[in-house]
């Protein structure tokens, strides 16, 4: 196959749940495939070479800029479609698409997520299948449920509405809709029931996490952006709801917090003794292997938690959410333990720090899983035998 790979974000080097995903996928189907990418992100020229390793060709566009006027956001009401799609489009950028389809005889577009799809809306001679990371209308849905105003909550659900509508526009349009789990798969449908859709899970290369597990004593580590909401609404909690009640059983317990949290308030966080905001971390395995827990207390949001997959291929025992843990064929008291309660999940914590049995038995079954379902060596076939069938189909 000849295939167009659209990324939102330059996926080298894969440190976040999109690029990880991405990287893998261009990885995986390089194998036996050209593969031509086109992504839309700040990207730094040394790591290009990495990529040009799996990649034909590369070209990087940077995004027209989001523009937050009062005066585009009051006429960006009275647009069909979201306001965001419209104005990060980039013109140059739908030219090189075009021609590398071309030049290059393209005989499949991937696309990954409705943030590049506008670029090959029109293009209808050639098969095409979006993955989709998120279900974003169930998302936002959860987002909107969750704004602490009305004025914003009403903000919210009009974009939630607005979203429906282009998601629907979108997915009808391409011959396969990638989604990451059951319950995506059952959010899309819900609103695009004509979608022809395909689970592919979130998955990782766990030859890249065979770290020596060295645990230092009652850490606990949480992984992700803060400038991401989903995971600014969790530490908060946990920080303000959850960690009060550990810090009673255990004084003694330090919160290591990884991730970018510029342009966000953590002065509360900051100030704590018994919290460590580390920013950005280069060698994110390592820290994770030398946490005794990591915690994913998500309460709002959508697709897998890579944060999870990670931590279990690390050897480091997890506490979640149900939402969380959405995604992942996870077994309370197994391979995780879960907790949605505020006191459940603060005791549930306390027992996983006391328990050395306890956390080597849920991560020596954690990693099982990981092999087993999680797996890129084994999902890259299924995502490449997949194209294939498309393909097949459109010229039958």
């Amino acid at each position: 196959m000849k295939i167009l790979f659209l990324s939102f974000w330059f996926p080298y080097p894969p440190n976040f749940g999109y690029k990880i995903r991405v990287f893998n996928q261009i990885k995986e189907l390089s194998k036996d495939n050209e593969v031509h990418l086109i992504c839309f992100s700040n990207f730094e020229k040394n790591n290009i070479s990495e990529l040009k390793n799996y990649c034909t060709s590369i070209f990087c566009f940077e995004p027209t800029h989001y523009n937050r006027k009062m005066s585009h956001v009051f006429l960006g009401f009275f647009k069909k479609d979201p306001r965001y799609f419209s104005t990060s489009f980039t013109p140059e950028a739908k030219k090189v698409v075009d021609e590398v389809i071309v030049n290059e005889d393209i005989n499949i577009i991937l696309a990954g997520g409705t943030g590049v799809a506008e670029y090959v809306l029109d293009i209808k001679d050639i098969p095409k299948a979006l993955d989709l990371h998120n279900v974003d209308s169930a998302l936002y849905k959860t987002i909107a449920q969750n704004r602490p105003t009305i004025l914003k909550k009403i903000r919210a659900y009009l974009f939630w509405l607005k979203f429906l509508g282009y998601e629907r526009k979108v997915c009808e349009q391409f011959d396969l809709c990638i989604v990451v789990s059951d319950k995506e798969k059952e959010h899309l449908l819900k609103n695009v029931p004509k979608a022809k859709t395909m689970v592919l899970p979130n998955a990782i290369d766990l030859k890249l996490y065979n770290v020596e597990k060295k645990e230092e004593p009652n850490t606990i580590i949480f992984t992700g952006t803060l400038t991401y909401e989903a995971n600014l609404d969790a530490i908060n909690w946990f920080y303000d709801s959850i960690f009060p009640l550990v810090k009673e059983q255990k004084p003694d317990v330090k919160l290591i917090i990884t991730g970018d949290h510029s342009k966000v308030n953590v002065e509360h966080l900051s100030s704590d003794p018994n919290v460590i905001l580390t920013g950005h971390v280069k060698d994110i395995y390592s820290l994770i292997a030398e946490s005794a827990i990591s915690i994913a207390p998500i309460r709002i949001g959508g697709g897998s938690r890579f944060k999870i997959l990670e931590s279990m291929a690390l050897g480091t025992s997890t506490v979640s959410t149900t939402i969380g843990a959405e995604g992942i064929a996870v077994t309370d008291g197994e391979n995780i333990l879960i907790a949605d309660d505020r006191k459940e999940f603060a005791q549930k914590t306390v027992d996983l720090l006391n328990n050395y049995e306890l956390r080597s038995k849920i991560s020596k079954n954690a990693r099982n899983l990981v092999g087993e379902k999680y797996n890129w060596n084994t999902l890259g076939y299924k995502l490449n035998q997949s194209l294939l069938e498309i393909i097949k189909d459109n010229k039958s």
